[in-house]
């Protein structure tokens, strides 16, 4: 049995229980009403001289029908990974007794960590090797003619994608994969699942068919390569070359500790910032001139490094928030909390909101971790998923390289098996979770465990964003927001202008109207009708039948 300690460990805080209204993966159909309990942790106040003022953990506790209590952090899994790097650096000041140096270590370390990773809710990517692309249609995981090395080259999944642990079987195409996944979504309590859960469904049960043991000291490298595209040929640079481009580095977050917090971001981590740049043409420091690889590849391993400094520190926040609960939690309880916010060996001793960014693709697994914490195939499973999303992002972004490369038509080009794939798969969402599970609730309970949902797009703009994604349009600075104009009179071909939100890509793509006609009824599932302009809703060619 723990024991809290407000002198060591803080308060933790609740409100009276309110019952709170939810549904199961968005469906109004199956509501259910779960006791719920607001409140916050509050630091005592030898961790506090280490906080800025008024620092507080959200918190919120949810009694389950299983009975256990499942506390949840009022925030996302990103948003946690900052305030574990400040809130965890004060609690080792507190327990280890850290000196100024090594304070310093640690708060360089969290500002690499945000260079190399990025801040997505911040439109921060990170550096261009950081891994952000997501699989949410069928079309990501099909290769386009001018991208393919060989002609039966069709797709980006792995060689060995539906074998079992001994080879049987045999290699499933990217319809045969969605088309598992949607079964085993119906089963879950998805109704007509959407191509993003049918694709997570998909690589789930072609795991489980081969799931993965892997050695504990190769964990983490595993959990590496499925967060950044690096060459292990050159991952390892000379530990001479790091430290010199650490110290370049730290001294040039010195030289503007003055900026205001605005200008600091743009210049650390805005789009197109030249720190590369600034660190490999000092001359007259130790070292002189670095090649831009050079520090390339020296910054990524700095970033690698980084994670076993923000890792500990949100481990060490989430722990002494664990201790300062009220009404120790129990042996479930404390299981699933460390599981869902401590470091664990199964993620490369690492917390689980280091690896929250590949959600879409392991979610699965880990809520079967949660469920049967004593059963290591689910832990195989899990690492096979990461093995998987490493080789297909890699692939993927190998294909899309080669397909810039190469000129491209302005007629989009689409195998006829892409077409009908992509048309199968767009069908409406009706999420449905796992109803009547134990942890159905904990599913949808843990907000912080999702993506934020996105704003509503208009039908041009989805067609529009399905055109740019077929021919390789991609922003450096990894912008996620475009804009889309059409020119054109009616029954005229269709001029698409394509803008980044950063601006730095700006592209003008021509179709006939028939072509586009073709992409919209993939897209969105529409029929021709009368002539006119796409960018209209009403009296177009397109409209919803």
């Amino acid at each position: 049995m723990e024991v809290t300690d407000p002198l060591n460990f803080g308060i933790v805080t609740l409100a009276e229980s309110a019952p709170l209204e939810m549904t199961i993966g968005g469906d109004a159909k199956r509501e259910f009403t779960v006791p719920t309990q607001e409140g916050e942790w509050r630091p005592p106040t030898e961790i506090a001289r280490f906080l800025p003022d008024g620092f507080r953990i959200p918190l919120q506790c949810f009694a389950a029908s299983d009975g256990l209590r499942r506390f949840c952090i009022g925030c996302s899994f990103e948003e946690l990974i900052e305030l574990g790097a400040v809130g965890g650096l004060a609690v080792l000041h507190r327990v280890r007794g850290i000196d100024s140096e090594v304070d310093h270590t640690y708060r360089a370390m969290h500002l690499i960590h945000q260079y190399v990773r990025g801040r997505s809710y911040r439109g921060s990517r990170g550096m261009r090797e950081h891994l952000t692309r997501e699989f949410a249609h069928s079309r990501d995981l099909y290769v386009r003619r001018s991208g393919r090395l060989a002609d039966d080259e069709r797709d980006v999944l792995p060689d060995d994608i539906g074998l079992s642990t001994r080879g049987e079987g045999h290699r499933l195409s990217v319809g045969q994969l969605t088309e598992l996944g949607r079964r085993a979504a119906q089963n879950a309590g998805h109704a007509n699942a959407t191509s993003d859960i049918a694709i997570a469904y998909g690589l789930f049960e072609a795991a489980k068919l081969n799931p993965v043991e892997i050695e504990a000291d190769r964990i983490p490298n595993l959990v590496k390569l499925a967060l950044f595209d690096i060459d292990p040929a050159q991952s390892e640079q000379s530990a001479d070359l790091v430290e010199i481009v650490y110290e370049r580095l730290v001294a040039a977050i010195h030289r503007r500790l003055d900026d205001s917090q605005d200008d600091f971001d743009r210049w650390f981590s805005g789009p197109g910032n030249s720190i590369v740049k600034q660190i490999a043409q000092q001359k007259n420091q130790r070292g002189g001139r670095l090649r831009h690889e050079e520090v390339r590849q020296a910054l990524l391993q700095l970033g690698w490094q980084a994670y076993g400094y923000v890792g500990p520190c949100i481990h060490a926040l989430m722990r002494t928030i664990k201790n300062a609960i009220p009404d120790s939690l129990n042996d479930d309880e404390r299981q699933l909390f460390e599981n869902m916010y401590e470091s664990q060996p199964c993620y490369g001793d690492l917390p689980l909101a280091l690896l929250a960014e590949r959600s879409q693709v392991i979610r699965l697994a880990v809520l079967a971790i949660w469920e049967e914490p004593d059963a290591s195939v689910h832990v195989q499973i899990l690492h096979r998923l990461l093995v998987d999303y490493a080789d297909i992002a890699r692939k993927r972004r190998e294909a899309d390289r080669r397909s810039k490369r190469r000129p491209v038509r302005d007629a989009v080009e689409t195998s006829d098996s892409q077409a009908d794939e992509e048309n199968e798969l767009q069908r409406p969402d009706e999420q449905q979770d796992r109803a009547g599970r134990s942890l159905a609730g904990v599913v949808e309970l843990m907000e912080n465990f999702h993506s934020p949902s996105t704003p509503e797009v208009d039908s041009f703009s989805q067609v529009a964003d399905h055109i740019r994604g077929l021919h390789g349009i991609e922003c450096d600075a990894a912008c996620r927001r475009w804009e889309y104009r059409c020119d054109g009179e009616s029954g005229s071909p269709v001029t698409i202008d394509i803008r980044c939100e950063c601006g730095r890509v700006v592209r003008r793509l021509g179709l006939s109207v028939d072509e586009f006609a073709a992409h919209a009824e993939r897209v969105l599932g529409w029929t021709r009708r009368a002539p006119g302009n796409p960018a209209t809703g009403s009296e177009g060619p397109l409209n919803e039948s």
